[in-house]
């Protein structure tokens, strides 16, 4: 199927998540009437005592007769909650958004299998956001022209970019797929499914050198705000702990397969460990060519490394011992939500995606974000609430305040923080594995 900014679809497929929620804008009935030209999709008016909404009719948006009252906002009993998954469905990043996404149709097809939602049925668009800034806006944009109601996102720069727009367009998005930066670089209408990712530096600096007793690090990292700021993170707390930082060195995602001459740099001070913060195959080539290059120190990654195409990309022995912060996630766990989310899994997803056995975190925690998602509206539903006001949905997750039963481990929120308490695993590669190796809290 040829790729465009939206699609739909109800095959299995993967992705990394934004959650939006626009609200439909009022009018007044003097500026409406039946056919007349409108501002903005799913406004509301009243005009001869009779409801009508703004409709796209090809390349025009025109008031159309409405058979819903004007002033109800709530979704329909019957009708279908549709939600827009922002993530980079092509491109560099495109092989760990095939696995976020399959995480989410799973729980949608789960939730729907079940009922659906209060009795509403789920279904959801892809918007492909290419991981960068400019395609995340542009895909951004074509979910709000669309009559966007609900979403998910994710990659930190994209995240980055889209959150002021959803606070100036009150959107509501539920970042599912990238370690939040912090409350504030969300904006005001971002909720995360994920703990932050000052907060991971923090602790994957804190096992680095307590626990790995390493001494002395150097980074190499995507040339991106949002990076620049992690390793920052990692390097404060890393300092405070009696380690040193020997050398940072950056590089633009995708645009080179040989990274031995920033290597070559990197390793100068001689580390005896290599952080990376980097995405898609980067994070991969850069392990087999340090390990090429002789080095035979530790070397450590963000939550976005720990999938299988990284052994397959970095080899199986240049991978071995590679270890990462993630979040908690045991495929192999006996509690029930995981043995509800393998035997989903293994329900409605093809085998040629990926075999439940070889699960990662960032296939559940668009599974997870899809939940708090269905938590949230249950919440709304529940209070007689309007499930077309996003700062009602907002507050629903706040009101529900503890997110049991998730995969990835409850998550906690607080009234004001948008960013849930979660715990963090520690994985490392073994034989060809990921293999969950501890938990933290820190």
């Amino acid at each position: 199927m040829k790729l465009s900014s939206f699609w739909r679809r109800s095959a299995a497929v993967s992705f990394a998540v934004v959650l939006g929620f626009s609200t439909l804008t009022s009018v007044q009935a003097a500026e409406a009437k039946v056919g007349g030209v409108c501002a903005k999709v799913g406004a509301k008016a009243t005009v001869a005592a009779k409801p009508v909404v703004c409709t796209k009719v090809g390349s025009k948006l025109v008031w159309k007769a409405s058979a819903t009252p004007a002033k109800v906002a709530a979704v329909a009993d019957t009708d279908t909650i549709t939600l827009g998954i922002l993530l980079p469905h092509t491109g560099p990043n495109a092989s760990t958004a095939k696995l976020m996404t399959a995480g989410a149709v799973t729980a949608i097809k789960e939730i729907n299998e079940a009922g659906g939602v209060g009795g509403h049925k789920l279904d959801y668009i892809l918007y492909d956001t290419l991981g960068t800034p400019e395609a995340g806006v542009r895909a951004y944009n074509d979910f709000v022209a669309q009559g966007g109601v609900y979403g998910i996102i994710g990659y930190s720069s994209v995240v980055s970019a889209v959150g002021p727009l959803a606070s100036r367009d009150n959107v509501l998005l539920l970042n599912g797929g990238s370690p939040a930066l912090s409350n504030q670089q969300m904006g005001t209408h971002m909720m995360a499914t994920l703990g932050g990712v000052n907060v991971e530096m923090g602790c994957a600096a804190t096992y680095a050198a307590k626990t790995w007793g390493k001494k002395k690090v150097s980074f190499v990292y995507a040339d991106v705000a949002a990076n620049y700021q992690g390793i920052q993170w990692f390097g404060e707390k890393f300092r405070s702990l009696g380690g040193t930082v020997a050398a940072s060195e950056s590089v633009v995602q995708a645009s080179t397969t040989d990274f031995r001459s920033v290597l070559t740099r990197a390793l100068a001070g001689k580390p005896d460990l290599l952080y990376l913060y980097t995405y898609g195959s980067d994070p991969a080539i850069v392990t087999q060519q340090a390990r090429q290059l002789g080095f035979t120190g530790g070397i450590m990654g963000y939550s976005g490394i720990p999938v299988p195409a990284f052994i397959d990309i970095a080899g199986k022995d240049s991978a071995e011992g590679t270890r990462a912060t993630t979040g908690y996630f045991d495929p192999n766990g006996k509690d029930a939500p995981m043995l509800q989310y393998v035997k989903s899994w293994k329900a409605y997803q093809n085998a040629d995606v990926v075999p439940a056995t070889d699960l990662s975190f960032y296939h559940a925690t668009l599974y997870d974000s899809v939940k708090v998602f269905a938590a949230a509206l249950t919440q709304v539903i529940k209070d007689k609430g309007d499930l077309k006001n996003p700062r009602v949905v907002q507050d629903a997750i706040y009101k529900v305040g503890t997110v049991s039963g998730l995969v990835t481990g409850d998550a906690v929120y607080t009234k004001g923080l948008q960013i849930p308490a979660k715990p963090l695993g520690i994985v490392e590669a073994q034989g060809g594995k990921w293999v969950l190796t501890g938990k933290t809290s820190c």
